[in-house]
């Protein structure tokens, strides 16, 4: 079978981001079975990366898409490009990353694949990509089926984001984002032929917004040919891990309160504790905050191989406050054997048990006690990265979930 993917980035082993990173392996797994070919955008500073497909056998075709890291004139133009998406976002109703993603290029693109290399399936890859699916439905011939997989519904995030906002105009900026995306959503999700969610609360949500009967939940998975297990000796000073994109508001607020708020409170008990944080693009307070820890917090910044930080760490922790979607890097971490203490947001789409293979703390004050409690328990931690590992192979490894996928957009 032939499957053309359409995604907002070019999958690669150095993407770091969790949408990216499932990406690049879902699409690997599919060429073990189809033909595969991916078309995406791909950053000035990407040049080179689809070989990373290509060495597994997935064929990629690219399309320019403008940085923020372009520098120079190329920057000028970026910034106008942009800005006049923010307009027009603005004008029309439409969220800005649908607007950002609407490009001339990939159109052009994707109706020439669809006429010279005949797909049988095409997935479009997020909402934001969600548009697409009606320039494919007006083309003549025979159509392809079409699926959309979600990754996230922003909805749900944005309804979570109203009710956390002070009132005032935090609170009213807030809401008038949440009707955008709800309207956008609640009308994309009828383009598709057949709609991945990565949860159940989300497909649940979706389907309360649209009334869309042909919504199916999937989760997302990971590798674990590729993620060795960690080895969990314990030794040296207690340490904390947390890996996540700064790109991504959640992981930045997240990773400003360990620095700020949890390391100084377990350093109290635990002096000679160290949180590790690595990621792309830290910000600038975290950075200040792990230079006035006194070495309690280390900030790596992206990190190419996270497995020494693995193999000396006792936990993983995701005080996550906001967001929505299956977190990767959680998914990850499990099939790492690290034992992962997280929040129930962090918990969206993970049906491991409580307790076992990953522990949730209901608010903020609950995880400064769950953490002390834990790090002071290694025989606990130890059982908890074995039961984590077994729920990877059991729920989100690779293999099952791209042969439901196939099947299910065939049955559509």
């Amino acid at each position: 079978m032939r499957i053309l993917l359409v995604s907002p980035y070019l999958p690669h082993a150095l993407v770091g981001h969790g949408g990216g990173t499932v990406i690049y392996h879902f699409c690997k797994q599919l060429a073990c079975e189809h033909e595969v070919l991916v078309l995406c955008f791909q950053r000035s500073e990407e040049e080179g990366f689809e070989r990373d497909l290509e060495d597994s056998g997935v064929k990629v075709e690219t399309v320019f898409f403008r940085s923020g890291n372009d520098r120079g004139f190329q920057r000028i133009l970026t910034l106008f490009d942009r800005g006049l998406r923010l307009i027009y976002s603005a004008l029309s109703g439409r969220p800005y990353r649908s607007i950002r993603y609407q490009h001339r290029g990939m159109e052009r693109s994707l109706r020439r694949l669809i006429k010279e290399w005949q797909p049988d399936i095409i997935d479009l890859e997020f909402f934001a990509m969600a548009p697409y699916a009606r320039l494919i439905k007006k083309m003549e011939g025979e159509q392809p089926r079409i699926s959309l997989t979600t990754h996230e519904v922003e909805t749900l995030v944005r309804t979570r984001a109203v009710l956390s906002a002070p009132p005032g105009p935090k609170q009213w900026m807030a809401e008038l984002i949440l009707r955008k995306i709800h309207r956008f959503e609640s009308t994309a999700v009828h383009w598709a032929d057949c709609v991945f969610c990565v949860s159940e609360q989300d497909r649940q949500v979706l389907q309360s917004i649209s009334g869309a009967s042909k919504l199916h939940t999937l989760p997302l998975g990971v590798s674990l040919d590729d993620l060795p297990q960690a080895s969990l000796t314990f030794e040296g000073p207690p340490r904390l891990l947390f890996v996540g994109s700064f790109d991504h508001p959640p992981n930045r607020e997240a990773a400003l309160w360990i620095a700020e708020e949890l390391v100084p409170y377990l350093r109290r008990h635990l002096p000679d504790l160290i949180c590790e944080i690595a990621g792309r693009n830290p910000p600038t307070e975290l950075r200040l905050a792990a230079a006035a820890s006194h070495g309690g917090v280390v900030v790596h910044g992206f990190v190419d191989d996270l497995i020494p930080l693995y193999e000396r760490s006792w936990l993983f922790t995701a005080p996550l406050f906001s967001g929505g979607g299956i977190k990767i890097k959680i998914l990850e971490t499990l099939a790492r054997g690290m034992p992962v203490l997280t929040t129930p947001i962090g918990l969206d789409g993970i049906d491991a048990e409580k307790g076992k293979a990953i522990v949730c703390a209901d608010d903020a004050s609950a995880f400064f006690g769950k953490t002390l409690e834990l790090l002071e328990d290694r025989e606990k931690l130890a059982s908890m990265g074995q039961e984590g590992r077994a729920y990877i192979a059991a729920s989100h490894d690779w293999p099952a979930l791209a042969h439901r996928f196939v099947a299910t957009v065939s049955q559509s």
